[in-house]
């Protein structure tokens, strides 16, 4: 019996190699600390109970149908209310705000402490986002799987609301901004 070609592809598909170990965390972390990312704050609000936390794991996944994906770590107290509500706002953050995230980045402070001195507007879904975010994203959570010590929510994103600053990056521990055209 001989196998076309598309017929090889298929087996050669099915046929797992041995898998190769991972990397070491420490390696993997150290080279992903040097690749920039937007900071945001995710929020959500369950019944009375706010909460948020400081995010860089969030991207685009489709913009047809438009939906994001967050990853938040198992520990981090709103993650509770994010299961719960089954919807949050990704908040991006400008230069402006980066006390902002170092706030909302405090494990031990209480999840209604984060919000004070901050104006709030409510989205769609009833979660806050912040009245000045550089892009605020509203979403319902489609899908949600546990991957190590975080979880990884896939959203649709059902109201957007956008303002325009310059936004805050975080690279090798340290936040940052965009050098302008002008700079150079």
């Amino acid at each position: 019996m001989t196998l076309s070609s598309h017929e090889n592809a298929e087996v050669a598909r099915m046929i797992r190699a041995v898998p190769l170990e991972c990397v070491q965390a420490e390696r993997y972390r150290d080279a992903m600390r040097r690749v920039p990312a937007a900071v945001t704050i995710v929020t959500t609000q369950f019944e009375q109970e706010a909460n948020g936390l400081t995010a860089t794991a969030v991207c685009s996944v489709t913009a047809d149908p438009p939906q994001v994906l967050v990853c938040v770590n198992r520990g981090a107290s709103a993650q509770s209310i994010i299961a719960k509500s089954r919807c949050f706002v990704v908040n991006f953050l400008s230069e402006e705000h980066e006390d902002r995230a170092r706030r909302f980045s405090q494990a031990k402070l209480a999840g209604q402490e984060r919000f004070d001195g901050i104006s709030w507007v409510m989205m769609a879904t009833g979660s806050p986002a912040m009245a000045d975010a550089i892009v605020a994203l509203d979403c319902t959570v489609n899908t949600d799987l546990i991957c190590g010590t975080h979880v990884v929510y896939l959203a649709s994103v059902v109201d957007v609301r956008v303002g325009n600053a310059s936004p805050l990056l975080y690279r090798a521990g340290e936040f940052c901004r965009l050098r302008q055209q002008d700079d150079f």
